[in-house]
């Protein structure tokens, strides 16, 4: 777990070990239909690797305490007293990195934000779910493959570059930041590129975090779902992905793919 409580999410050294016995998808679900509408969706993205069993939340905790942590995991939390405090008891049994998915019978916005940005589940679905919502939420969290084009909406990219340190581009791109997340209302995140220093967060009052280091050091994992992750809020609109990294500590920059 990244950090206390949290399922999944970023693990702090954002690495996961690849092993030879860890399933993609490992389901547990406590009703026949749900089952399987998993069974008929997912297993074309889980690429075989798919087991899917009757159970809840409980018995995934007793499950993963004894068996290898899947890639995917997904747990039904339907019919549960204690969601949130069981979905915290899983955390302590699950390895880091791992993706979370949740299938319940709370139909709550505050729930979902809490389990979701707050818990570091990747995703929740509530009954009665549909092939669907299960191809449109899950299948991309387990192949890692953006939703769509007609899903998402592009952004704009602003760069703002000093010549060396101390001439006042930070400044001038905080600022400029808060203008358009703040004062206009545009969702923004704001990329603090000095790994070392953190002087965006410092400058926006944001918390600095390991998103920055993981994105150049695994950036095949970067699409919208880990910048929500990574980014820290300022505010409402406006996030910021800073890091404040030792200057002894290596860093394994993974080259860009070539062109073409």
């Amino acid at each position: 777990m990244s950090t206390q409580g949290a399922i999944g999410g970023l693990a702090e050294s954002g690495r996961m070990t690849s092993r030879t016995d860890r399933l993609t998808v490992l389901a547990f679900i406590n009703d026949t239909v749900s089952e399987q509408v998993l069974r008929d969706t997912l297993i074309t993205a889980a690429g075989g690797g798919m087991d899917v069993r009757r159970g809840t939340v409980r018995t995934a905790i007793a499950a993963m305490s004894k068996l290898p942590t899947p890639e995917v995991l997904i747990v039904d939390i339907a019919g549960e007293e204690q969601p949130l405090q069981a979905l915290g008891e899983l955390s302590d049994v699950v390895e880091p990195g791992v993706r979370v998915l949740v299938v319940g019978d709370i139909q709550e916005v505050d729930f979902y934000r809490h389990i979701t940005r707050g818990m570091g589940v990747m995703e929740y679905l509530f009954k009665p779910i549909t092939r669907e919502a299960v191809a449109r939420h899950f299948a991309p969290l387990i192949t890692r493959k953006s939703i769509g084009d007609d899903a998402t909406r592009g952004g704009r990219v602003v760069a703002v570059m000093g010549a060396r340190g101390g001439v006042g581009a930070t400044t001038i791109a905080g600022n400029l930041a808060w203008l358009l997340g703040v004062v206009e209302k545009r969702h923004t995140v704001f990329l603090e590129s000095d790994i070392h220093m953190g002087s965006g967060a410092l400058l926006l009052g944001a918390k600095t975090g390991p998103g920055l280091r993981m994105a150049l050091e695994t950036p095949d994992r970067i699409d919208p779902l880990f910048v929500e992750r990574a980014a820290q809020p300022v505010a409402e609109r406006l996030h910021v992905l800073a890091s404040e990294e030792k200057l002894a500590e290596p860093m394994n920059y993974t080259p860009a793919p070539p062109a073409g």
